[in-house]
């Protein structure tokens, strides 16, 4: 038996080329602990090769030769399946598991956990003594679970050795260490492998003991030969002597934004130098990397590919999918799902119509589309097509656009079996994954290579004999059970897609690029000058997350990984790196009222510095406008002037008096009014530019706008009704009679009558909330109208004179009244008002005019006035005794008349002075909006309360 040797290297070392100059080549394994670092160390030991029997393993590799498998191994997906189908009908209530994807995370939790125990060669089952007698307490949920642990992983390896499978699960035991593979080498060298594990200990004495040379390497803050002990110590910083790094840069930074812009300018002047971030892929500005100026040797994710994307979208239509509560053969899907969709420019691009030839003006105006629909309260589509049978303007504007996603959503929902999925890719009225992918995807990564490979190892899935009934792995746990099958199988592939990587590199270019990495890709590695990105708290050490089944404390006890550990790797990686490297910028971030920190090791680094030099330099927000100059058009850029106080000039639209107002004629409905007096600036975007305001989100529920619709429509179908039926048997003596009469009837017709409606109306639990709560308070709301009519107005019915707000239209609200005229410059200006009521009634004995508003939400006081001065008083002031307004709200059930809500402390006002102050108040804001142009209102002058305002169509209908 030979002794274990353990050398230690100084960070001034180059530790690759003292093990070539050190370990012999012949009949050595070298063993490194990444790919990188494996390829760096071959690449270094070629020119000197000669043809010796030398074998470059990585730390996995070299561990899956000790302990060689005779059956099988699962892996991935299909270890996750096997796992699934060897659940109990007990287990799977025991833990609330319905299908396979309720278990992939319980799946997660029982591999890693039952590895770590492997590694760490905890005895099973466990002993909790041992807890106990370190004085930590044991819950009984913890014992619980770890005994249904431990039965899981029974019935699972019961399981897979009935279907002739292994799992690694049982593979890697001490006992079970088998070298015949290795036999032929005499050494074995282990490159500053991290936190060697209890179970690779065993297999480095098993390789003694066999009389083969043991010779593992470390990089530390110690030299020579040390105790094997010394190498699982703490590393301080304080403790380094001997170092590398000449010159070291340090830049506190307020966001990523100017941390960004720093490195630009660093990376400029250092064009050979090595930019390393944790996780680079993982951060927003990763996008904004350039391919022609930096060399991206990295591993992304593939859930961050247009191929995951596109998938992942697909599904989670799939998932909104729900049958029509009225006919369940009709299958719909909500449109702010699809509206999401298309804002995807790449998922958009995907199902343009071949012909299209500007397919960024397909998603624009698809996008728009389908705001106008939702804008008109549309909530669904059905997937057969039938919604574009509707006589709607929108509707039809809406079909180039909505047709080829359902065509596509109808031939996902034939995703029935494996076949049928693999022939759907690439089919023609399928997915045409070439056409998904991005110019940058195509031209600088493998994405087709890794996405065809794994394809072509999802379709084994298919011949697991022990998953014969699919549909029972895919049973619905929510929506439409006919979407579920076809759900299943799309969302099978994309957990199988999720753990993949696809290298994302650039070509050669004529210059050096700067290359980025990760930390883990630069252990082994030595570098002239390296760039050191988002060195915050949370970030760099990783924040720490709460452990499965055992906490900090108890593993610290039984030998598993805490977090202490797994920090102090990090640390170790951050200081292979920072101490090996001649030159070094390292850009923290900090920000205490977003509560970021700079890291820990960078502070403990600036200690350790204290006596060396070490520069300093706090960073500024300072670079907006250069990063925006490169990234908005020039035009743009000169719109807006450098000065951070802008003039109110800046927030104005200019008025074209000849453009804007036709003939010096201003027509208000309230509504115009109402939004031209409180912001000009939207008046004009809304109502002159015809631009509507987009919303953010979308109810999925009966919201009050929507209800207030609801409430008109059957207000006025209650009218029709009572209008359109013959005298002889519509003739109720009382309104409340009317009301008993028509009210059902017209909910009903509403609900149920309307083919629109059904693609209107949610459905989903807001359905019942509406109809057994919301409905009843409606209902008694309009009946106790009707008897306000009766009791407190004392209307006589048979000789009431009623005007509906749907049944008839008048040229004063199509045409509009003068509402008043003033001198301007150029001549003379008039003002004219329109509009329509919701309900008017006249009597003739006594003569009486009413005008009737009906809400479910606030009563606007000065709406009354613009109806009583369009209708009546305008073009006969001598009625204005005879005139009477209200608001009724009809969920309070309460009415509110016009000269109550003008009460002015409690003392009523003339009717004249308020029609007279409205007059002359609208008529000064007019006149100056004529001379300054249409400007930003403002709650507080400090404060202006505006839209943000960043849409194509009004950028191109405001700029020259």
């Amino acid at each position: 038996m030979k002794n274990i040797e353990h050398i230690f290297c100084s960070y001034r070392e180059d530790l690759i080329g003292r093990v070539l100059n050190e370990q012999p080549a012949e009949a050595t394994v070298l063993v490194s602990p990444t790919q990188m670092a494996g390829k760096t160390a071959r690449r270094r030991f070629q020119p000197h090769w000669q043809w010796s029997a030398t074998l470059w393993l990585e730390r996995e590799e070299f561990k899956e030769r000790c302990f060689p498998a005779t059956r099988p191994l699962l892996r991935e997906e299909k270890r996750t399946l096997a796992f699934y189908a060897s659940l109990s009908k007990e287990m799977k209530e025991q833990f609330k598991i319905r299908n396979y994807f309720h278990s992939i995370e319980l799946a997660h939790h029982f591999f890693s956990f039952w590895e770590e125990c492997q590694e760490a060669m905890l005895a099973e089952p466990l002993n909790f003594d041992r807890l106990q007698a370190a004085g930590l307490e044991v819950q009984d949920w913890q014992r619980e679970l770890y005994q249904n642990l431990l039965a899981l992983k029974e019935a699972y390896r019961r399981f897979i050795e009935k279907n002739d499978f292994q799992d690694r699960l049982f593979c890697r035991h001490p006992e079970r260490i088998d070298l015949t593979d290795l036999a032929r080498y005499d050494r074995f060298v282990f490159i500053n492998l991290p936190d060697c594990t209890r179970l690779e200990k065993q297999i480095f004495s098993k390789l003694a003991e066999a009389d083969k040379a043991v010779v593992l390497y470390y990089q530390s803050e110690r030299t020579g030969y040390q105790a094997p002990e010394t190498a699982e110590k703490p590393l301080s910083f304080r403790d380094v002597h001997e170092a590398a790094v000449e010159r070291l840069y340090y830049y506190e930074c307020r966001s990523d934004f100017s941390m960004m812009a720093t490195a630009s300018q660093l990376v400029s002047r250092c064009p050979e130098c090595i930019i390393v971030e944790d996780r680079p892929s993982f951060n927003p500005y990763y996008r904004f990397f350039s391919l022609n100026k930096l060399g991206l040797r990295l591993l992304q994710p593939f859930p961050q590919t247009t191929i995951y994307r596109f998938l992942a979208r697909l599904l989670d239509i799939l998932n909104s999918v729900k049958p029509d509560q009225t006919d369940p053969h009709r299958l719909l899907a909500p449109l702010p799902i699809l509206l999401d969709a298309l804002m995807d420019a790449d998922f958009c691009r995907s199902i343009c119509p071949s012909d299209c030839p500007d397919p960024r003006r397909f998603s624009d105006q698809a996008v728009r589309a389908v705001y106008d629909l939702l804008e008109q309260d549309y909530r669904y589509i059905d997937l057969h097509g039938d919604f574009f049978s509707l006589q709607d303007h929108s509707v039809a504007r809406s079909r180039p656009f909505l047709q080829p996603l359902l065509f596509l959503l109808q031939h996902t929902l034939g995703l029935q079996d494996m076949q049928s999925l693999i022939e759907w890719i690439d089919a023609e009225d399928g997915v045409r994954i070439r056409g998904i992918i991005n110019e940058d995807e195509k031209n600088h990564s493998d994405i087709l290579d890794v996405f065809y490979s794994s394809l072509a190892d999802f379709y084994t899935l298919g011949t697991l004999e022990f998953l014969a009934d699919w549909q029972e792995v895919f049973t619905p746990d929510h929506g439409s059970e006919r979407t579920a099958v076809s759900r299943g199988w799309l969302r099978l592939l994309l957990e199988y897609l999720k753990p993949k990587r696809i290298h994302f590199s650039t070509g050669a270019p004529v210059e050096p690029p700067v290359q980025v990495l990760s930390l883990t890709d630069t252990r082994n590695q030595t570098y002239d000058r390296v760039i050191v990105l988002n060195l915050a708290e949370g970030v760099l050490p990783s924040a720490p997350v709460t452990p499965f089944l055992f906490n900090e404390h108890q593993r610290r006890v039984l030998g598993l990984t805490t977090y202490e550990q797994v920090r102090m790797r990090e640390k170790k990686a951050f200081a292979g790196l920072i101490f090996t490297t001649p030159e070094v910028h390292l850009l923290a971030r900090k920000n205490t009222e977003k509560n970021v920190e700079v890291s820990s090791f960078v502070e403990e680094l600036a200690l350790h510095f204290h006596n060396r030099e070490m520069h300093i330099t706090p960073v500024d927000e300072a670079w907006h406008r250069r990063v925006y100059a490169i990234l908005l058009p020039e035009q743009a850029m000169k719109a807006a002037p450098p000065s951070t106080v802008l003039h109110s000039s800046f927030f104005t639209l200019p008025v074209d008096r000849r453009q804007d107002f036709p003939d010096r004629t201003i027509d208000l409905s309230f509504y115009d009014y109402f939004t031209c007096s409180k912001q000009p600036f939207l008046y004009c975007i809304r109502h002159l530019l015809h631009i509507e305001p987009r919303a953010k989100e979308f109810d999925d529920d009966f919201s009050l706008p929507f209800i207030g619709k609801i409430t008109h429509a059957v207000m006025n179908l209650i009218w029709r009704f009572y209008l359109e039926e013959p005298f002889a048997i519509a003739s109720p003596d009382e309104w409340t009679e009317l009301a008993d009469t028509y009210l059902e009837r017209a909910f009903h017709h509403w609900m149920q009558k309307k083919p629109e409606n059904r693609y209107k109306i949610p459905q989903n639990h807001s359905l019942i909330y509406f109809n057994e709560i919301y409905r009843p308070i409606l209902i008694s709301g309009i009946r106790s109208f009707f008897n306000f009519l009766d009791t407190r107005l004392h209307l006589p019915m048979n000789q009431t004179k009623i005007f509906p707000e749907g049944e008839f239209s008048s040229s004063t609200e199509k045409e509009g009244v003068t509402l008043t005229t003033w001198q301007e410059e150029d001549g003379e200006w008039r003002i004219k008002i329109k509009g329509r009521a919701d309900l008017r009634l006249e009597t003739s004995d006594p003569p009486r005019r009413y005008i009737f508003d009906y809400k479910t939400g606030n009563i606007n006081r000065e709406q009354l006035l613009f109806y009583e001065l369009l209708y009546y008083l305008l073009l006969h002031p001598e009625l204005e005794d005879q005139v009477a307004s209200y608001g009724y709200h009809l969920a309070d059930q309460t009415a509110k008349e016009f000269i109550q809500l003008y009460q002015r402390r409690g003392a009523p006002v003339s009717r004249r002075q308020v029609r007279l102050e409205f007059i002359a108040r609208l008529q000064a804001h007019l006149s100056d909006i004529l001379t300054k142009g249409f400007m930003v209102g403002s709650t507080t002058p400090s404060q202006p309360d505006w839209h943000p305002v960043i849409r194509t169509d009004l950028y191109q209908k405001t700029m020259p």
